[in-house]
């Protein structure tokens, strides 16, 4: 009789023998026996000197491999499906090879639709109870069925809304009528009646002042800091806290430009009516829910009955074509009428959407403005967030599990003072080591006893969260932060730390550093625990804009920007937003001022001013992660916040008085910002080793692939006296390799780029760094990698690049120019070698200080056959036909000690 196998049972045959065979060798070599029957003979021992002398050599190629990888599989996915019969178990839809979770790659509209539609959290969960009103008397004739603002909150409809509940028609119903009593106008006289502290905490807040973003933009724009008017008080009495920090436009550009840009996303600005901005302002601006439609599911008659009579309109409610009239649509209504404290991530996120923590958290990636590639009908069909498209990427792992926002980021933070915390960075107190502790420590709690005034109000406050109020009692242990504050959803439970989400109340253990059965490598090094920030190595990636070029025209240029995928609400409406119903007016030319908005249910009003900003972005990517350190003296990522190329477009002719500046901080640098940044896609599995270690980008000197700028002192000065920028400069290189730094860390004293000492020890190779590289690579099976001549590379790769060649220029970077209106190759005369020496006027024979020489203007270039064509335009594309200068080496010291030239 014969017995016929297949292919494949012989195959799987070979491979269970080989197991059978290798693995018992692989596990010797984790108990320290000799590998494939060596004998296991210890070597001579030698003399102890009181430290670590064991010479490291460097690992031979591997004649015979001692560990068993993927590459040693004709099914790539071995180790993923573990005992599973086949491969499908492994590649469940979101999962990839190294078994990480993602979204998906599909684009299609009806995906597109249901993720900008997801809200993460169900109805139950966030308002606990609903008691409906269902009355006929006054203002429930029409509104019947609406829902109690709360149970604490048990008012007639005027107590809080005035109007005229006597009224028989709707005008006269709504007289005086006052829609959100919670708007900073009106807070004071109702919701400060019970809720004064609460309410001057919200009005002195940075979301309400939006200090932060005035100062930064004003310094890098080369203005001096605001005053603040004098408060009048006797010797040694504190500040008034009912004058909160108080921003008053200058009248200089800089202002202009953010009362038409940055400052719609204030607490007191209303918001587009556009999907993703709905909201509302002042208090209710977090505590009243708003989804991403702005639908209702209330059961308010009068609000259902809007709602109904255009079904087509809520339908098309993420189109690109609805977006685009958002100051002419209608206004968007809250999911209920209720309050609650359990604030969900897309309330937060109506704000923090401008490729920030609020996208990074959900796996968003806004595209950058762009001329659109399709034709107008087909874009206005298309599916968009904030006004924009996106890509679809890693998100966070605390978003995936559930977790929230206000999971981590507690009401101090949210409602903190701008006077004590002029920045963001300031106010973040929360710290990942606050609830995963360290190697060495756990977090800290404490008992809640009877007649401890802090216990009491945290069951008192615990009380308004239908997720924590029976979740936590008397006698129960809670977590403290550093600074000693409770942090009350977070319990002590057998011996382990449970986080209750204040959102949905479901339980998360904590995984504790302390307490890792095998703790990773990587945190068995001193350097990396104590001097780097965790999100260092576990944000997987990092939203960046690089080039931020903002040009001012005196109005819109329809011509001109018809076909650019702007986001702007105001140029939305006047470049796509409707002209032919009758109903709608066009815009007046301009602008609108976002400090005068107010909303109406059919659209936005507000004052109009003359002059139009438009930016644009050279570049935007999420794998550049430039480390820098912050005021924790730790390592931290920085992000692009941003980099100014100003130009001013003045008469009809295009012709300009000012073209791609840099514009010069008061103290004389370049207003070119990076801030430290804490990516929201922190994962547990890291980045590779290779994305800091021995990666100059990292390090801050920029691609050394491409040109870079050796001696940063002949920069400075020629940027400084003729706004030229050598076009050796990468705009992702932070320092020369001389020691200047080129780019401006900010808040100024509270975040640098790294030192020489630091960069070198970096980009060094060492024998330690080899063998912890190592002992990881082989824990993972993946020791074969080592002798790869570079990480990560593999055949396919190799394949590829031989095939299609090189990337060329154009392919991997663009920058932009407003002349030809894209983003392209600059054609410019050969630039100077940098080492040859700048001319100076004999006046200035001496480099002085940057702060104290004042910002000339600009030089204008002279146009020549050689250079006719962009001039204004900033080069900054390497020079392919030359060779690539080879990196000197670092200075031992002195590393940013010039950091003035």
């Amino acid at each position: 009789m014969k017995i016929l196998f297949s292919k494949t049972t012989i195959l799987t045959l070979l491979v269970t023998l080989a197991l059978a065979w290798t693995l018992p060798q692989l596990l010797a070599q984790e108990d320290g026996s000799a590998p494939f029957g060596e004998e296991n003979t210890p070597p001579p021992e030698e003399p102890f000197s009181g430290g670590f002398e064991k010479d490291m050599v460097d690992i031979p190629p591997q004649e015979e491999k001692s560990t068993i990888d993927a590459s040693d599989f004709r099914d790539p996915f071995f180790f993923l499906k573990r005992n599973g019969k086949d491969s499908k178990q492994a590649l469940k839809p979101g999962t990839t090879v190294d078994g990480l979770r993602f979204n998906t790659y599909n684009d299609s509209k009806s995906f597109v639709d249901r993720y900008y539609k997801n809200s993460n959290f169900v109805l139950k969960d966030v308002f606990g109870r609903i008691e409906l009103v269902n009355k006929e008397a006054g203002c429930l004739k029409c509104h019947r069925g609406i829902e109690e603002i709360s149970q604490n909150h048990k008012f007639s409809c005027t107590k809080c809304h005035n109007g005229n509940p006597r009224g028989k028609t709707v005008t006269q119903a709504h007289q005086s009528l006052v829609s959100n009593p919670s708007d900073l106008k009106y807070a004071p006289q109702y919701c400060g009646k019970c809720h004064e502290e609460q309410v001057k905490k919200v009005k002195n807040s940075l979301m309400t002042t939006a200090r932060g973003v005035i100062e930064i933009t004003r310094e890098a724009w080369g203005e001096p800091p605001l005053k603040q008017p004098r408060q009048k008080k006797k010797k040694g009495q504190k500040r008034n806290k009912d004058h909160p920090w108080t921003y008053t436009s200058a009248g200089k550009p800089v202002d202009d430009f953010l009362e038409k840009k940055c400052l719609r996303c204030h607490v007191q600005s209303p918001a587009p009516h556009r999907a993703g901005d709905y909201r509302a302002t002042g208090c209710a601006s977090c505590h009243m829910i708003y989804t991403n439609e702005g639908t209702s599911l209330t059961r308010d008659r009068a609000i259902q009955e809007v709602q109904k009579a255009d079904p087509k309109y809520l339908r098309n409610r993420f189109n690109r074509g609805v977006a685009s009239n958002s100051l002419k649509n209608r206004r968007g209504y809250p999911l209920l009428h209720k309050f609650t404290v359990a604030i969900p991530s897309v309330q937060c996120e109506h704000c923090h959407n401008y490729n920030g923590v609020g996208n990074e958290f959900e796996g968003l990636f806004a595209k950058p403005a762009r001329p659109k590639t399709a034709q107008a009908k087909v874009e206005e069909d298309q599916s968009v967030l904030y006004g924009r498209s996106h890509e679809f990427l890693l998100p966070d792992i605390h978003r995936e599990k559930g977790m929230h926002c206000i999971d981590c980021h507690g009401p101090n933070e949210i409602k903190a003072d701008a006077f004590k915390n002029p920045t963001q960075h300031d106010a973040v107190k929360v710290r990942c080591e606050t609830c995963h502790g360290t190697n060495s420590r756990a977090p800290t709690g404490i008992e809640l006893k009877e007649g401890d005034s802090r216990a009491e109000d945290l069951i008192k406050k615990n009380q308004l969260n239908p997720n924590l109020m029976k979740k936590i009692k008397i006698g129960d242990t809670v977590m403290t932060d550093r600074q000693g504050r409770l942090q009350p959803h977070i319990l002590l439970v057998g011996g382990k730390w449970i986080l209750y989400s204040k959102v949905t109340g479901k339980e998360h253990k904590i995984p504790l550093l302390k307490f890792m059965k095998q703790r990773p490598y990587a945190h068995q090094i001193l350097g990396h625990m104590k001097h780097t920030e965790c999100s260092a190595c576990h944000a997987r990636w990092s939203a960046n804009e690089w080039g931020m070029h903002v040009i001012r025209e005196d109005k819109i240029n329809p011509k001109q920007w018809q076909d650019w995928s702007l986001s702007d609400p105001t140029l939305q409406q006047q470049l796509w937003g409707s002209k032919t119903n009758k109903s709608l007016t066009q815009p007046p030319t301009g602008m609108l001022n976002w400090n005068s908005a107010v909303a109406t249910p059919d659209g936005l009003k507000g004052k109009w001013t003359e002059g139009v900003w438009s930016y644009v972005f050279s570049e935007t990517d999420w794998s550049s992660l430039i480390l820098g350190k912050n005021k924790r003296k730790r390592y931290t990522i920085m992000k692009p916040r941003y980099q100014y190329f100003l130009t001013h477009l003045a008469k009809e002719d295009g012709s300009s008085t000012l073209r791609a500046k840099v514009p010069m901080t008061p103290s004389g640098k370049p207003g070119w910002v990076m801030t430290p940044h804490t990516p929201h896609t922190i994962r547990s599995t890291t980045r590779p080793c290779e994305s800091c270690h021995e990666n100059t980008l990292a390090a801050g000197l920029g691609e050394s692939t491409l040109k870079y700028v050796e001696d940063g002192k002949p920069f400075l000065s020629e940027l400084k006296r003729s706004n030229r920028i050598l076009p050796q400069f990468q705009i992702k290189q932070m320092v020369s390799r001389n020691g200047w730094s080129l780019q401006n860390p900010m808040p100024k004293g509270k975040l640098r780029f790294m030192k020489s000492k630091e960069i070198k020890s970096l980009l060094k190779k060492s024998d330690l760094y080899n063998a912890y590289r190592y002992l990881s690579l082989r824990r993972e099976g993946q020791s074969r990698l080592l002798i790869r001549k570079e990480f990560p590379y593999d055949v396919q790769h190799q394949v590829n690049r031989e095939k299609f060649g090189p990337p060329t220029e154009k392919e991997t970077l663009y920058y932009y120019d407003l002349d030809q209106h894209d983003f392209f190759e600059s054609q410019r005369p050969e630039p100077t070698p940098e080492s040859a020496p700048i001319e100076i006027p004999e006046q200035q024979t001496a480099v002085e200080p940057m702060e104290e020489q004042a910002t000339p203007s600009p030089i204008p270039p002279v146009e020549t056959p050689e250079n006719s064509g962009p001039q204004f335009f900033i080069d900054l594309m390497p020079n392919v036909t030359q060779p690539t200068p080879t990196p000197q080496p670092l200075p031992e010291k002195g590393f940013l000690d010039n950091d003035t030239p």
